[in-house]
Protein backbone atom coordinates (compact mmCIF):
# COMPACT_ATOMS: atom_id res chain seq x y z
CA UNK A 1 0.00 0.00 0.00
CA UNK A 2 1.58 3.05 -1.27
CA UNK A 3 2.45 5.97 1.43
CA UNK A 4 2.18 9.33 1.59
CA UNK A 5 2.99 12.05 3.89
CA UNK A 6 0.26 14.89 4.99
CA UNK A 7 0.09 17.98 6.42
CA UNK A 8 -2.63 19.77 8.20
CA UNK A 9 -2.76 23.12 8.77
CA UNK A 10 -5.07 25.81 9.60
CA UNK A 11 -4.94 29.78 8.49
CA UNK A 12 -6.30 32.21 11.16
CA UNK A 13 -8.68 33.12 13.44
CA UNK A 14 -8.88 29.70 14.85
CA UNK A 15 -8.13 29.05 18.28
CA UNK A 16 -5.39 26.42 18.40
CA UNK A 17 -7.79 24.17 20.57
CA UNK A 18 -9.86 23.94 16.93
CA UNK A 19 -6.42 23.39 15.11
CA UNK A 20 -5.70 20.30 17.61
CA UNK A 21 -8.97 19.12 16.88
CA UNK A 22 -9.21 19.16 13.06
CA UNK A 23 -5.20 18.12 12.93
CA UNK A 24 -6.51 14.82 14.69
CA UNK A 25 -10.12 14.11 13.14
CA UNK A 26 -8.47 14.77 9.21
CA UNK A 27 -6.06 12.41 10.06
CA UNK A 28 -8.56 9.80 12.07
CA UNK A 29 -10.62 9.79 8.92
CA UNK A 30 -7.35 9.60 6.39
CA UNK A 31 -6.77 6.30 8.50
CA UNK A 32 -9.60 4.95 8.34
CA UNK A 33 -10.01 1.45 7.08
CA UNK A 34 -13.09 2.44 5.06
CA UNK A 35 -11.02 5.36 3.70
CA UNK A 36 -8.91 5.47 1.07
CA UNK A 37 -6.59 2.38 0.38
CA UNK A 38 -3.49 4.49 0.28
CA UNK A 39 -1.51 5.03 4.29
CA UNK A 40 -1.02 8.16 5.50
CA UNK A 41 1.27 9.79 7.49
CA UNK A 42 2.23 12.87 8.98
CA UNK A 43 6.08 12.52 8.78
CA UNK A 44 7.80 11.48 5.56
CA UNK A 45 10.41 8.95 5.42
CA UNK A 46 12.38 6.75 3.24
CA UNK A 47 9.27 4.54 2.05
CA UNK A 48 7.14 7.69 1.88
CA UNK A 49 6.09 9.13 -1.40
CA UNK A 50 7.39 12.41 -1.92
CA UNK A 51 4.18 14.14 -2.90
CA UNK A 52 2.57 15.45 0.54
CA UNK A 53 -0.82 15.67 0.58
CA UNK A 54 -1.52 19.41 2.41
CA UNK A 55 -5.01 19.75 4.20
CA UNK A 56 -5.82 23.18 5.25
CA UNK A 57 -9.01 24.35 7.26
CA UNK A 58 -9.72 28.06 6.22
CA UNK A 59 -12.43 30.66 6.32
CA UNK A 60 -15.04 31.52 3.62
CA UNK A 61 -13.16 34.63 2.73
CA UNK A 62 -10.24 32.97 2.15
CA UNK A 63 -11.41 30.45 0.26
CA UNK A 64 -12.90 32.89 -2.40
CA UNK A 65 -9.73 34.97 -2.07
CA UNK A 66 -6.86 32.99 -2.11
CA UNK A 67 -7.86 28.83 -2.11
CA UNK A 68 -9.89 28.33 -4.88
CA UNK A 69 -10.45 31.94 -6.65
CA UNK A 70 -13.11 32.03 -9.71
CA UNK A 71 -14.77 28.81 -8.45
CA UNK A 72 -18.08 30.36 -8.51
CA UNK A 73 -19.16 29.49 -5.24
CA UNK A 74 -15.88 28.98 -3.69
CA UNK A 75 -17.46 30.80 -0.33
CA UNK A 76 -19.48 27.77 0.10
CA UNK A 77 -17.58 24.87 -0.95
CA UNK A 78 -14.39 22.84 -0.42
CA UNK A 79 -11.78 22.52 -2.40
CA UNK A 80 -9.09 20.82 -4.07
CA UNK A 81 -6.45 23.03 -6.01
CA UNK A 82 -3.98 20.64 -8.27
CA UNK A 83 -0.61 21.87 -10.00
CA UNK A 84 1.93 23.75 -7.75
CA UNK A 85 -0.47 24.07 -4.55
CA UNK A 86 -1.24 20.10 -4.55
CA UNK A 87 -3.98 21.49 -1.71
CA UNK A 88 -7.17 20.47 -0.61
CA UNK A 89 -8.90 23.57 1.27
CA UNK A 90 -12.19 22.32 3.70
CA UNK A 91 -14.35 25.41 4.10
CA UNK A 92 -14.79 26.07 7.99
CA UNK A 93 -18.75 26.98 7.57
CA UNK A 94 -18.82 23.68 5.99
CA UNK A 95 -17.00 22.18 8.62
CA UNK A 96 -18.79 23.82 11.57
CA UNK A 97 -22.32 24.40 10.23
CA UNK A 98 -22.46 21.95 7.77
CA UNK A 99 -24.58 22.54 4.68
CA UNK A 100 -28.33 22.72 4.21
CA UNK A 101 -28.19 19.93 2.11
CA UNK A 102 -25.36 17.72 2.79
CA UNK A 103 -25.26 17.16 6.49
CA UNK A 104 -29.13 17.62 6.18
CA UNK A 105 -29.05 14.09 4.86
CA UNK A 106 -29.69 10.79 6.53
CA UNK A 107 -27.09 7.18 6.90
CA UNK A 108 -28.11 4.01 5.32
CA UNK A 109 -29.93 2.98 8.31
CA UNK A 110 -32.20 6.18 7.81
CA UNK A 111 -30.79 7.88 10.93
CA UNK A 112 -29.98 11.71 10.67
CA UNK A 113 -26.63 12.58 9.78
CA UNK A 114 -23.79 13.98 12.50
CA UNK A 115 -21.05 16.51 11.82
CA UNK A 116 -18.36 14.01 11.98
CA UNK A 117 -20.30 11.77 9.14
CA UNK A 118 -19.81 15.04 7.35
CA UNK A 119 -16.78 16.03 7.94
CA UNK A 120 -15.64 12.59 7.14
CA UNK A 121 -17.25 13.20 3.87
CA UNK A 122 -15.69 16.49 2.91
CA UNK A 123 -12.19 15.00 3.73
CA UNK A 124 -12.89 12.07 1.44
CA UNK A 125 -14.23 14.01 -1.11
CA UNK A 126 -11.56 16.21 -1.75
CA UNK A 127 -8.87 13.69 -1.37
CA UNK A 128 -10.36 12.03 -4.06
CA UNK A 129 -9.67 14.85 -6.17
CA UNK A 130 -5.83 14.77 -4.82
CA UNK A 131 -6.13 11.21 -6.29
CA UNK A 132 -7.49 12.90 -9.52
CA UNK A 133 -11.07 11.82 -9.45
CA UNK A 134 -14.07 13.79 -10.67
CA UNK A 135 -17.56 14.06 -9.71
CA UNK A 136 -20.43 10.88 -9.79
CA UNK A 137 -23.41 12.02 -10.17
CA UNK A 138 -25.58 9.19 -9.96
CA UNK A 139 -25.97 6.88 -6.44
CA UNK A 140 -24.21 3.32 -6.42
CA UNK A 141 -26.13 0.22 -6.84
CA UNK A 142 -26.63 0.10 -2.85
CA UNK A 143 -28.57 3.47 -3.15
CA UNK A 144 -26.07 5.17 -1.60
CA UNK A 145 -24.28 8.86 -2.74
CA UNK A 146 -20.87 7.98 -4.05
CA UNK A 147 -18.29 9.87 -2.07
CA UNK A 148 -17.47 11.52 -5.24
CA UNK A 149 -21.22 12.95 -5.45
CA UNK A 150 -21.32 16.54 -4.38
CA UNK A 151 -22.91 15.40 -1.10
CA UNK A 152 -23.05 19.09 0.15
CA UNK A 153 -25.51 19.99 -2.32
CA UNK A 154 -27.52 16.97 -1.60
CA UNK A 155 -27.80 13.15 -1.79
CA UNK A 156 -29.78 12.71 -5.29
CA UNK A 157 -29.15 11.06 -8.15
CA UNK A 158 -28.89 13.97 -10.57
CA UNK A 159 -30.24 12.06 -13.25
CA UNK A 160 -33.29 10.07 -11.77
CA UNK A 161 -33.88 12.35 -9.20
CA UNK A 162 -33.56 9.30 -6.39
CA UNK A 163 -32.88 10.08 -3.29
CA UNK A 164 -29.20 8.57 -1.98
CA UNK A 165 -28.42 7.67 1.63
CA UNK A 166 -25.44 9.33 2.84
CA UNK A 167 -21.98 7.69 2.43
CA UNK A 168 -18.75 9.57 3.45
CA UNK A 169 -16.64 6.88 2.75
CA UNK A 170 -15.13 5.23 -0.22
CA UNK A 171 -14.36 1.84 1.39
CA UNK A 172 -17.98 1.45 2.64
CA UNK A 173 -19.49 -2.50 3.25
CA UNK A 174 -22.72 -3.06 3.46
CA UNK A 175 -23.00 -3.18 6.86
CA UNK A 176 -22.30 0.14 7.67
Amino acid sequence: MPKHAVRVHVTAPFTETDRRAFRRLVMRILQDARGWPEEFVRHRGPDVDPRILHITLCTPDYMEREACPGLGNAREMSCYHGGDRDQVYINAARWYQGSDAGSRGRRPDGAPLDMDVYRAYVVSHEVGHWRGLGHDLACDARGRSPVMMQQTLGHHDRATGSACAADPWPQSTAGD
